[in-house]
């Protein structure tokens, strides 16, 4: 979800439960906090509900529940379509696969380049012209697109830890904010088998090179190699072409029927 629409639904959230009681609660997040403890007395206990700051790649948790003395529960808040759940450096991203996979070898880590600068080139060195959408350079290159997905297909279980969990006070529940002002929820245990047991080497998610810059919007960053083919756009948001992009598109209807 955008970072503005994320912000108001934590919020509201917040808002209406932190310092509260059920009976001073609207509907939703009675329904919300009964899901969460449900084997708790809940009538006459005061919530807490605040943000857990910080930033980072390990860091997934948005907010924290206390019911009083009983139990906390940490959940990443969601809402709205076609969610961006991780964004990173394809170099970080490159370093995680290596420190974690004993058999991570040269010809993955060319597949991955391959795929994310979509230039013909292994270290974002090609022309601007020459530069592809991911999904025709797909077509010129079947062969290792297969070869690239299947890897991904071997790490579905790193892939969600990464994207979803994170390895600092993770959450463990997933919750999301529907139009309609009602709350759905799972947890991450239950979306994780969903995601590994999902036909696609992707599992929930899509991945995608963040910003593509296919029209030298990255020019004038310091990432950019300024060729004679290049327009030379200068946007007012400098883009670049190193990050990667995890998205989940149908989060609601994966947790409808929880």
């Amino acid at each position: 979800m955008g970072s503005n629409a994320g912000f108001n639904k934590e919020t509201t959230l917040i808002k209406s439960i932190n310092n509260k009681s059920l009976k001073e609660m609207d509907t939703s997040s009675v329904i919300l906090l009964k899901k969460l403890f449900p084997n708790y007395n809940l009538q006459e206990i005061f919530f807490s509900c605040y943000k857990n700051e910080g930033r980072g790649l390990e860091k997934k948790t948005d907010i924290t529940i206390e019911a009083g003395n009983l139990k906390k529960i940490n959940i990443s808040l969601k809402s709205g379509s076609n969610n961006s759940v991780h964004q990173e450096n394809i170099f970080s991203f490159l370093s995680l696969l290596k420190e974690s996979l004993p058999n991570f070898n040269e010809s993955d880590k060319n597949l991955i380049l391959k795929f994310h600068w979509c230039d013909g080139t292994l270290d974002n060195s090609g022309l601007v012209i020459n530069r592809s959408k991911k999904k025709d350079f797909i077509k010129k290159f079947c062969t290792d697109y297969d070869l690239y997905s299947a890897f991904f297909g071997t790490i579905k279980d790193l892939i969600f830890d990464r994207i979803m969990v994170g390895s600092i006070n993770s959450p463990e529940y997933l919750v999301y904010a529907n139009s309609h002002g009602e709350y759905l929820l799972s947890s991450m245990t239950r979306i994780k088998k969903k995601h590994l047991d999902h036909e696609s080497e992707w599992g929930l998610f899509t991945l995608q090179n963040c910003w593509a810059c296919l029209g030298g919007q990255d020019h004038g960053h310091e990432s950019h190699v300024c060729d004679y083919s290049c327009p030379k756009i200068k946007p007012k948001a400098q883009k670049h072409r190193q990050d990667i992009q995890f998205k989940w598109s149908n989060i609601e209807n994966c947790l409808l029927n929880e």
